[in-house]
């Protein structure tokens, strides 16, 4: 029927015959069965079909994002979520992922859909569609796999709430692919040095607000504060890199909890010794604001000073090398201020 000459369409039309459209088949079958619609026989021609819909200006940005639930193809050919993926290298994203995320996450587009004469318009098909080309803020969804524990860890600032009264956040943000930066050193290293030098600070230091209780009263419209997902996520999570000096003189890659790392503004002190922030060669970008948001350690405990000078010993068997001398002076001169600044009775 689709391809009746347009009198002929509207001849049927008057005559009450109802013409099933591709536009029709959108409204009527994709959005209310977005999440389950797609399946390996179909995966191509149904989005073949939108994307149809798409550039003939029948379907607009908010028609996509009803169905961003609707899967894709990936790269290793599993059906996905749009919402959940990114672009993959050939549809040339802002910023490529491809080399840096571990093929295990199967997040990238496949470009079995793309028409290089068409380019453009696949790319902002899908991103309209909810695919990812680029760290940034997103939507905080359900979905995500942290989520219902940061969702149960936040009711549980609220005094007297139970699980059942947090009922939305008023911000509800996270930053593309946080999640994938625990236990994941190579990428954690790429994500933080890319978003320390692009992502709005301010923004990622404000607080989230639950919203709860009755509509219309105090804790449905403006909520109680509490932490943001990624506040929250870099406090709880393992997704800091590190890379620490081990006995053997090898390096180990790994990433640690923020509370547990040393700012980088130590490191001429620290080097590879204690885990320290290093993704940034430009410490000067490592502000105050950043260092609220992560809660890296600023200072050495006494403990750690001796820590320090043992692990120094044990990496120097024959010989002290010229930079360990230096720092190892320059640990007697922190500890010994560190001892001045305690009580006697305490030493």
């Amino acid at each position: 029927m689709n391809q009746l000459q347009h009198s002929h369409r509207q001849w049927l039309e008057e005559l009450g015959v109802k013409i099933k459209t591709d536009l029709t088949f959108f409204h009527r079958t994709i959005v209310p069965n977005a999440a389950t619609f797609i399946h390996p026989n179909n995966a191509e021609s149904t989005i073949q079909r939108l994307f149809n819909l798409f550039i003939n200006g029948e379907t607009n940005v908010e028609h996509l994002r009803s169905v961003e639930r609707l899967s894709l193809l990936t790269t290793t050919n599993k059906l996905i979520p749009a919402n959940r993926l990114y672009l993959s290298a050939p549809y040339e994203p802002h910023l490529s992922l491809d080399s840096v995320l571990p093929s295990t996450f199967d997040l990238f587009v496949s470009p079995v859909y793309l028409q290089q004469n068409l380019l453009g318009e696949w790319k902002l098909f899908f991103c309209k569609l909810g695919v990812q080309e680029n760290i940034t803020f997103v939507k905080l969804n359900e979905d995500n796999r942290s989520f219902f524990t940061y969702n149960e860890d936040q009711r549980g600032i609220i005094f007297g709430l139970n699980s059942q009264q947090v009922h939305d956040y008023k911000y509800r943000e996270t930053l593309t692919f946080l999640e994938y930066t625990e236990h994941t050193y190579e990428f954690a290293r790429f994500f933080w040095s890319y978003v320390i030098k692009t992502i709005d600070i301010r923004r990622l230091n404000r607080s989230e607000s639950a919203l709860w209780g009755s509509r219309h009263k105090r804790g449905a419209t403006e909520g109680s504060e509490v932490n943001s997902f990624p506040q929250w996520f870099v406090r709880t999570r393992s997704c800091i890199p590190v890379s620490i000096l081990l006995a053997n003189g090898q390096c180990q890659n790994v990433c640690y909890l923020a509370s547990k790392v040393f700012t980088g503004r130590l490191k001429s002190l620290i080097g590879r010794y204690l885990p320290i922030f290093d993704c940034i060669d430009n410490l000067a970008l490592l502000t105050d604001e950043w260092e609220t948001f992560f809660r890296f350690r600023t200072e050495l405990s006494i403990d750690d000073h001796l820590l320090l000078l043992k692990q120094i010993y044990v990496q120097n068997q024959k010989g002290i090398e010229y930079e360990d001398d230096i720092r190892i002076q320059n640990i007697y001169d922190s500890l010994s201020h560190k001892l001045c600044g305690i009580d006697q009775n305490q030493r």
